[in-house]
């Protein structure tokens, strides 16, 4: 397997038509070179038929190739970002102490953790949260600065757990948004772009 442009996708639109007869020209000089193996082009949701689109970045294990002929493959899977100031940022995953400990394994001059998650649902308890508790204990012992973000629901096309998408159903279809006990309860709604810039 060979790969043919990388992440090009990412910019296409910015060349107009120009950037659309590129991809094709990219295909067709790859394949034309006769090597007998498939070629791949990782996000390029437009990508030819006789071209093997692929997920690069975060949550690859709900991406989908554009067509169903093609198998799922992705050549990139990102875990996080990690910057050279030493600073690890999390969304909404990695938050239970056996999950995040690889990671304070592999970055042993990490100095700050950062996790973003959005609402969960817990059991009835005095004692909230529950597994992040552990988490936080792992990382107090290992001297690293941690910080938890936690809006009530992100929302975004491509979010892999549309708790959210009920909400803006229900508001397409001019019907009443149920709220329970009183009535009184607040709850807020935050796209990832803004989240994410205001976590950086």
């Amino acid at each position: 397997m060979l790969q043919i442009e990388n992440e090009y996708g990412n910019i296409e639109e910015s060349y107009g038509q120009k950037g659309k007869d590129y991809v094709k020209w990219a295909a067709k000089m790859a394949v034309g070179l006769g090597v007998g193996v498939p070629w791949v082009m990782c996000e390029q949701a437009d990508a030819p038929e006789y071209i093997i689109d692929a997920c690069n970045g975060y949550y690859c294990d709900g991406f989908k190739p554009n067509s169903n002929e093609k198998p799922v493959l992705w050549t990139e899977n990102w875990d996080g970002w990690y910057a050279d100031i030493n600073i690890s940022l999390t969304i909404a995953r990695w938050r239970e102490a056996e999950e995040v400990e690889p990671i304070l394994d592999a970055l042993p001059n990490l100095e700050q953790y950062i996790y973003c998650s959005l609402a969960d649902v817990y059991l009835k308890s005095a004692l909230l949260p529950h597994r992040e508790l552990e988490t936080e204990a792992l990382l107090e012992s290992k001297g690293v600065n941690y910080t938890s973000i936690r809006p009530v629901y992100i929302y975004d096309p491509l979010n892999y757990n549309p708790v959210e998408e009920w909400f803006f159903h229900r508001l397409k279809a001019g019907r009443l948004i149920p709220i329970p006990n009183s009535g009184l309860q607040v709850s807020q709604l935050g796209h990832i772009k803004v989240l994410a810039t205001a976590s950086i």
